[in-house]
């Protein structure tokens, strides 16, 4: 017997009683196409993961990585974005989300008790079936920066931080952009006379 089943799902969704206990490797390809091109535009990505049931829980970990294009969001010129983040979260079915307690000193949903791995993150599914395309999705969402600017992108490039400056002033219709002087409040101050 096998200890593991090496899987190339044809269809993003993992049925929870198809999951041995020993686990299933699954191959992230064409079936993430739709996902991921609907939260990141064209890009290229690969990845493996690995899905493990413990009880009613779902234990997905591996590794992705994503390249694409996105707009700068200072400037909007175009700029790479590359993102790799390591997966490892836990699933459980909606109705079973084990609760944290006050001891615990957090909110939220509570890890369930001797995961075979260590994970990061804690979320939920149906009991029923997992989509391995939003897992992926949100493991890029997650790690993607709040910001992305040119500079970013191009951090050896000097002239990268001025250049989309000068952008942005011409996307915006400022000529010069002056810092405010910090004794602008007092321009009509009088001294009281005493």
């Amino acid at each position: 017997m096998l200890d593991f089943w090496w899987f190339t799902l044809a269809l993003p969704l993992v049925q929870t009683d198809a999951v041995p206990t020993s686990g299933l490797d699954v191959v992230v390809g064409a079936w993430a196409k739709e996902a991921v091109t609907a939260a990141f535009g064209e890009s290229s990505y690969a990845g493996n993961l690995r899905v493990m049931r413990k009880g009613p829980h779902l234990v997905v970990t591996g590794d992705l990585t994503l390249s694409c294009t996105v707009a700068c969001d200072r400037c909007t010129a175009a700029i790479p974005l590359s993102l790799a983040p390591q997966v490892a979260c836990v699933y459980s079915p909606i109705s079973k989300v084990p609760e944290r307690t006050e001891d615990d000193g957090a909110a939220g949903p509570a890890f369930p008790q001797d995961l075979p791995v260590a994970v990061e993150d804690a979320g939920e599914y149906d009991g029923v079936a997992l989509d391995l395309a939003d897992v992926v999705v949100e493991s890029f969402e997650v790690e993607r920066p709040a910001r992305w600017l040119c500079g970013d992108a191009f951090p050896d490039d000097a002239q990268a931080d001025s250049a989309c400056a000068a952008r942005w002033r011409a996307l915006s219709g400022a000529s010069e952009v002056a810092a405010p002087s910090p004794f602008a409040a007092l321009a009509g101050w009088k001294p009281a006379e005493s």
